[in-house]
């Protein structure tokens, strides 16, 4: 390693782990802030909140490592620059673009390490992060018993002292209800005095009680109760004592802990590995419940889905599941037997009259095929009229006609809609009714299976963000470097001051984008992969435009820049109108 690559990487390494920690510990407060209630008051040993801030830490190093980059190279290039450093580095004929190299490569390196910890550190962290977490919220408050309050915390207790003195030991007018038995308030203890203490490493709770009496009210065995005892009061004692102690256990007030396998199914507890298998899981049992839905519906549609076949991608055998042993895939041929059994069982059902003369009957006689067609119509018909295209006077002859070619009454689509089907006396007959109920169940097939589609593909959306997540937060540690470098090198001002409101700027850009990206791909307004990528595709032009503007030494943040266009732009405009014919906004 040269001697100036020794320069710029001892200039960029200890601000980072400085900038670092800093931005660990402002997550941290973050977080602290939001859970404040949840962790405060709890009774906890010092060792808890350790190992709880501990896991934490790791859990913040994600979008950690991207903001400590930004900062640290732009405080690194910063002071080079202010220090006139970078200036003698291009005089002695060595480019920015040299100096930038032994930090390209950390920040390579950098990335490698922040995918590796956030595939394999964080989501072991994180797991026991919120499986702590959890234990803590649901730990019961430390002993607190206020002053005319009755504290209940105690399993089967209420206790409620009048007054505590300044000790924190001597009590006064203490009132003790015993409801360990579940039989309401039939035992009771009043006292003057007391004291109050821990022991057994704070186990049990000890109260003694001085001056007081104890009152019971005792119930009779069901074998010793007579029924015409039933409406008498119940035997009562009460017990008069100048000292007397009473023992609680402290056990309701450990922390308990829950078994972490019971967390592990989350997907922040999961790696690139894991979340691939479960988005492939839950993509088959998308397409399992389609196909099981086609399956189901298929039935209900006896005419316009006989025929049809499955789709292709919901197919068992392209995705990896076993057919069922009813399964929808069947032979031309038995389909064809089953429509044709269908047609005759149907025309027997339905009577239809044969004219009375003679001509007609053997012109019936004699085209066979007008009468097979005529009774396999009549299926037709009859859902026809279940449509609303046969008029309501003939609902009650059903398809009984004295004339085949002249029809009592002609069907008008106007008067006779569908909505007729409602009113008429069609509406009683058993194919409306069955109609019906296979209208309903179909509606509400549809409707469960959806509901249920539609929380299998938020969770696959989820999946999959989070998978891309991991990708996506240790690349954009290489975006960072790429803005931070190259803006400290043209600023030239180093510091907590002003690399610090610029490296805020462009951290809240990119956690915008980053939120925003996450919102459209749950939505499915883009592909998981765009919305979790989004943040680095726009702040990746902004790192190409200030390594340009760095190598060409150009004054991006100087007034004076802007100051000399402005001027120039403005006795361009002032000659225009003096003279508009030799007026050249800007020269080619």
């Amino acid at each position: 390693m040269k001697k100036l690559d020794k320069l710029v990487f001892k200039s960029f390494i200890g601000p980072f782990f400085l900038t670092f920690c800093v931005v660990v510990f402002i997550f941290l407060l973050q977080f602290l802030l939001r859970h404040f209630e949840d962790i405060v008051g709890k009774g906890l040993g010092w060792s808890v909140y350790a190992q709880l801030l501990g896991y934490f830490s790791i859990n913040m190093t994600p979008v950690s490592f991207p903001l400590a980059v930004l900062l640290s190279s732009l405080m690194t290039y910063g002071n080079l620059g202010e220090h006139s450093e970078l200036t003698a580095l291009k005089g002695a004929g060595i480019s920015l673009t040299r100096t930038l190299v032994p930090m390209f490569f950390f920040s390579i390196l950098l990335t490698l390490m922040a995918f590796l910890s956030n595939n394999y550190i964080v989501p072991k962290a994180n797991l026991k992060a919120y499986s702590l977490l959890y234990d803590i919220k649901h730990k019961s408050p430390a002993l607190n018993i206020k002053e005319g309050v009755f504290y209940n915390n105690i399993p089967g207790y209420q206790i409620k002292v009048n007054k505590k003195f300044s000790d924190g030991r001597s009590l006064k007018d203490v009132i003790i209800y015993n409801h360990s038995k579940r039989t309401g308030n039939t035992e009771v203890t009043l006292a003057d005095s007391g004291q109050m203490y821990t022991i057994r490493n704070d186990r049990y709770l000890v109260m003694e009680l001085f001056n007081g009496h104890h009152y019971s009210e005792q119930e009779l065995k069901p074998i010793k109760r007579n029924i015409s005892d039933r409406h008498k009061p119940s035997p009562y004692a009460r017990n008069k004592f100048e000292h007397s102690k009473f023992v609680f256990s402290m056990a309701s007030f450990d922390l308990k802990r829950t078994k972490e396998e019971l967390f592990a199914g989350n997907r922040l507890m999961k790696d690139v590995e894991k979340l691939k298998k479960d988005v492939d899981s839950l993509e088959k049992d998308i397409k399992y419940a389609k196909y099981e839905a086609f399956k189901n519906l298929k039935a209900k549609f006896n005419y316009h889905l006989d025929d049809l076949e499955e789709p292709e991608e919901l197919n068992p055998e392209n995705y990896g599941r076993v057919p069922l042993s009813d399964s929808l895939k069947r032979s031309q041929e038995l389909r064809r037997i089953q429509n044709s059994k269908k047609t005759t069982s149907f025309a027997k059902s339905v009577n239809v009259e044969q004219p009375k003369d003679s001509a007609a009957l053997e012109q019936s006689k004699d085209s066979g095929k007008k009468i097979i067609s005529s009774s396999r119509s009549s299926k037709a018909k009859l859902y026809s009229r279940a449509a609303g295209d046969v008029p309501e006077s003939a609902n009650k002859r059903l398809l009984k006609t004295k004339k085949l070619d002249k029809p009592e009454n002609t069907f008008s689509i106007l008067k006779d809609g569908p909505d007729s089907l409602l009113n008429g006396d069609f509406s009683n007959t058993r194919y409306m009714v069955s109609a019906v109920t296979n209208a309903r169940f179909v509606k509400n097939h549809v409707m469960v299976t959806t509901s249920k589609l539609d929380v299998k593909k938020v969770e696959l959306l989820r999946f999959k963000i989070q998978r891309y997540k991991i990708y996506a937060q240790a690349f954009s540690c290489m975006i960072m470097f790429l803005i931070g470098a190259p803006l400290g090198s043209i600023i030239k001002r180093g510091g907590f001051g002003f690399p610090v409101i610029v490296s805020i700027g462009f951290f809240i850009v990119y956690y915008v984008f980053m939120s925003i990206g996450e919102k459209w791909a749950k939505e499915e307004l883009v592909t998981p992969f765009f919305g979790v990528w989004l943040a680095n595709f726009v702040l990746l032009p902004f790192g190409l435009f200030f390594l340009r503007q760095a190598r060409l030494d150009a004054r991006v943040f100087e007034t004076d820049f802007y100051s000399v266009i402005i001027d120039q732009l403005k006795s361009k405009i002032l000659d225009k109108f003096k003279n508009p014919k030799r007026f050249v906004l800007f020269k080619r």
